[in-house]
């Protein structure tokens, strides 16, 4: 059998405390060892811009010690025992896994091999492990110094973002794709799809650089480094940098959820469109055609959890039948639509209330040390829980729809607006299967539970005198009869 070699370099380019040599640097001395050794070298597995702070089987380490575990070889060879990690427990356990296989792990440059194992040589090694871990902290320790001080200074300490360039001194600055940026922020809140923005801005990014974009706190002005107290919690430097859009802005357009539906053909056609779910999955339901002419619609469920499906004549007039009572009885879930819509406005200003809550309790050292730690982040958990609670409830909220720019015949005009006014009341109508007893629920936007729709068969009248034949219904036991007068006599109170 023969040994195999592991070189690694942190950073490639930098020096990685005194211990630093080049992966060839690494692999002559290993080489050199094995040749008066009189080994034979087997692998020789270079890493580059790798921490040794990971697990060995996070490295291509871990690798190399199966083999030994394996019996495919003799033991690895490293020149110093920083380059086989820098981490004391996870060293010490990937060193016992080759010891405990019949291998040796060699340190060329430390003078350790690990077929002297004794109680000394153990504590050497732990000792050099210790030794790598404080120097892996201590230039962290330095880096997170310089980036603060660079921060300070206004320095970026990241790639420019889409939108920006870096002036002489590190600073962002706007460059002529600002406008573009705005303008997927723009769209974005409007609920345009990542790929139609894509589209939108001639190629300028794919569909996933502009989802990047819309996530990016950067646009803000924010600029986010590394928390030396809290290991993977970033710190967020606020007025960093010239922002490009508003808070209000960011939240809107990441407060819409997957993208706008766009309609076409057969679903353009109704009234509920994007708004009827399948009841068992929850999924949007697709307009399809049935008939032997198909010229019938039914709304079905595409996604396979049954086939579950309602035809549109069926689930439109009895929902939309709900709709004209709660109109007519000026009901609450309509009525702040009629009298003016606030609930975007009001939801958008909650969120920006919640982040100064929260941006003012962090920041209040006096109050820290009032409470006490435990409490103060107890505390700042509730905060933090409210901002996430207050952007649910923005995603919830259906958004202002933008007056469209394309021409449209008055007949097409009167369809899209009942889809805005529709979407603005009704969260969603359910609609389950066959088996079940109540198909159609439907519960209005704002509204936590959903009501059972009545099956709506429409009242045939005559010509000559349609009240008269609604109360004749209406006297013989017909309900629906008996809510179409009464809504009547609503709205002509109203009136």
């Amino acid at each position: 059998m023969s040994f195999d070699i592991y070189c690694r370099v942190s950073e490639v380019g930098g020096r990685g405390g005194e211990s630093f040599a080049s992966p060839e640097e690494q692999e002559a001395a290993a080489r050199a060892w094995a040749e008066q050794a009189g080994e034979e070298v087997d692998e020789v597995v270079e890493e580059l811009d790798v921490s040794g702070s990971l697990v060995a089987d996070a490295r291509e380490l871990g690798r190399l010690i199966r083999r030994v575990e394996a019996g495919e070889s003799e033991g690895v060879i490293v020149r110093y025992v920083d380059r086989f990690g820098r981490d004391m427990i996870e060293n010490a356990l990937a060193h016992d896994r080759i010891v405990a296989a019949g291998g040796r792990l060699i340190a060329t440059a430390s003078g350790y091999d690990s077929a002297h194992l004794n109680a000394e040589t153990r504590m050497l090694f732990h000792i050099q492990s210790a030794i790598a871990q404080a120097q892996r902290e201590r230039n962290r320790e330095s880096r997170m110094a310089g980036k603060e001080r660079a921060a300070a200074r206004g320095v970026y300490g990241a790639p420019a973002p889409f939108g920006y360039d870096r002036d002489d001194d590190g600073r962002l600055q706007p460059n002529r794709d600002a406008d573009t940026v705005r303008e997927i922020f723009r769209l974005r809140a409007e609920g345009v799809g990542f790929s139609d923005i894509a589209r939108k801005v001639d190629g300028a990014l794919t569909r996933s650089g502009v989802r990047r974009v819309v996530m990016n706190r950067a646009y803000v002005g924010e600029q986010r480094i590394p928390d030396p107290a809290k290991k993977g919690d970033p710190r967020v430097i606020p007025k960093s940098h010239q922002p490009l859009v508003t808070e209000a802005e960011w939240e809107a357009a990441n407060a819409v959820k997957g993208r706008a539906p766009t309609h076409n053909g057969l679903a353009a056609k109704t009234y509920l469109k994007g708004i009827v779910r399948c009841g068992i999955c929850g999924g949007t339901m697709h307009v399809c055609a049935y008939g032997k002419a198909r010229d019938k619609m039914t709304y079905a469920c595409t996604s396979g959890c049954g086939g579950t499906s309602m035809s549109v004549a069926k689930v439109e007039p009895a929902v939309l039948h709900q709709l004209d009572l709660a109109v007519a009885q000026r009901a609450p879930q309509v009525a702040a639509v009629i009298e003016g819509d606030n609930r975007y406005a009001d939801a958008l200003a909650s969120v920006e209330d919640a982040k100064a809550a929260l941006a003012e309790y962090r920041d209040n050292i006096e109050l820290q040390q009032v409470l006490g730690v435990s409490d103060f982040i107890a505390g700042l958990r509730t905060r933090k829980e409210a901002v996430e609670t207050a952007r649910r409830a923005l995603r919830d909220v259906p958004r202002p729809e933008p007056v469209g720019s394309r021409k449209m015949t008055l007949e097409e005009f009167d369809l899209e607006d009942r889809h805005r006014f529709y979407q603005r009341v009704i969260a969603e109508v359910l609609v389950f299967p066959r088996s079940e007893p109540q198909r159609l629920r439907l519960r209005w936007q704002g509204a936590e539970n959903s009501s059972v729709v009545p099956p709506f068969k429409p009242v045939k009248l005559a010509q000559a005198d349609p009240i008269a034949e609604l109360e004749k219904a209406a006297a013989k036991g017909d309900r629906d009869a008996k809510r179409y007068l009464t809504a009547k006599k609503a709205a002509h109170t109203a009136a």
